[in-house]
């Protein structure tokens, strides 16, 4: 298993490189029991914990999909990838939609499971959206988002 500064969970050896974000309140170790159902040949993974979360617990930050994307970008620049693929639950659904934004031109293709929109979604009872802070978004990166073909998991 490869080490990284940001402590991230990297499995696999395969030439397909997705970096894996997790859901609010979950962690990088939430994504172990898909991990052992991909094939381990094809594919590299990794998993990053966020700023105060997981293994990441006493990070300080300021805990934004900025700060996420910029957190997972460092992670591609220490593995070493210059183009990667990216994979998001829930609130991880977000976070690879802001890395889309800030290096386009490094990210092949999205797989969002359960994802909450870029826009963000308004938290009941609060009046607080889930993400205040607004993205740079233009047309033609949604459409490229939309064009995209899907990515083939295949699972063993």
């Amino acid at each position: 298993m490869l080490k990284t500064t940001l402590n991230a969970l990297v499995l696999g050896h395969g030439p397909i490189r997705v970096i894996g974000l997790h859901g609010w309140f979950g962690n990088a170790q939430a994504w172990k029991p898909l991990a052992d159902l991909l094939d381990s040949s094809r594919y590299t993974i990794a998993y990053l914990d966020y700023r105060g979360y997981g293994a990441r617990i006493d990070v300080p930050g300021e805990w934004t999909m900025y700060e996420i994307a910029q957190d997972a970008l460092q992670l591609a620049n220490e593995l070493g990838w210059d183009r990667f693929h990216l994979m998001g639950h829930s609130m991880g659904g977000m976070a690879i939609q802001r890395v889309m934004v800030e290096a386009p031109h490094r990210v092949g293709r999205l797989f969002a499971i359960t994802p909450v929109p870029a826009s963000g979604m308004p938290l009941a009872g609060t009046g607080v959206m889930a993400n205040s802070r607004p993205t740079r978004c233009g047309a033609s990166t949604i459409t490229r988002w939309i064009a995209m073909p899907p990515i083939e998991w295949p699972i063993r």
